[in-house]
């Protein structure tokens, strides 16, 4: 890429870069894509600090801000810093992977119209006020998104339908469980989700309606109790399972 064919390089170095835009580079300039093009340029400055070449205990220091002190203390902090993060990820994928397949086995008898259309006007106020606070109007940004107002529309219909399709099954098991919130525990949750928006609880009452605030709230209930109830079964055993059922399927 661009980048690479600049390092290694000096000041006043002037490189020529032989490069091909990639197929997809742009939706509006559609004559760039896969085009072949060349770049002459001349490195007038290096920003940034030169690194150090070694890994030592003065490098951790300045780098750190004497937070850490030797290399090894900065090991195991980025080595514990990981490890909480890939179990983070790991517990919300699992999360992610139970919650599709309740929903994947969730029957909706229609789709609830009414549901859907309040998430739609609330996304498109939102969407509007964004749009507002930075001074663009709808049909330049799709411009720049490479959207067209269908597309646009469709997309943010899927998305609706789904919101609105979850809630619906999120009360459905908020109710079978009887494990809906208190008033207490909606004032909690509240002063928690603004605090995350950087607002105040007042602020997040008339910004938004309640029952979209409640829904925010038990979705994050459902995921602490889809988390406790999980079943994990061995990678062995799932496999043994499928190539059971394949083999039934087969032999019928």
């Amino acid at each position: 890429g661009f980048e690479d064919g600049l390092i290694g390089k000096n000041v006043g170095d002037t490189v020529t870069l032989d490069l091909t835009f990639p197929e997809d580079y742009s939706k509006t300039n559609t004559e760039l894509n896969g085009a072949a093009v060349e770049f002459t340029v001349t490195i007038n400055y290096i920003q940034g600090e030169e690194l150090a070449k070694e890994l030592n205990d003065a490098f951790v220091q300045k780098q750190t801000n004497g937070q850490y002190n030797t290399v090894d203390e900065y090991r195991a902090y980025i080595r514990e810093d990981l490890e909480s993060s890939n179990q983070d990820t790991a517990k919300k994928t699992e999360i992610n992977e139970a919650w599709g397949k309740i929903k994947e086995n969730a029957t909706f008898k229609k789709d609830p119209e009414e549901l859907i259309n309040y998430i739609h006007d609330s996304q498109m106020y939102q969407f509007e006020s964004m749009l507002s606070m930075y001074g663009v109007d709808k049909a330049t940004y799709l411009a720049q998104m490479g959207q067209t107002e269908e597309e646009f529309e469709e997309s943010l219909m899927d998305y609706c339908r789904d919101s609105a399709q979850t809630s619906l099954l999120v009360r459905a098991i908020i109710e079978a469980e009887n494990i809906d919130l208190t008033d207490t525990e909606y004032e909690e949750g509240l002063q928690t989700l603004a605090k995350e928006n950087n607002m105040d609880a007042d602020t997040m009452k008339t910004t938004y309606a309640e029952a979209m605030l409640r829904d925010v709230l038990r979705q994050r209930r459902i995921q602490d109790f889809v988390e406790e109830n999980l079943v994990r079964v061995p990678a062995a055993e799932t496999s043994a399972a499928e190539t059971s059922a394949a083999e039934t399927s087969a032999a019928n």
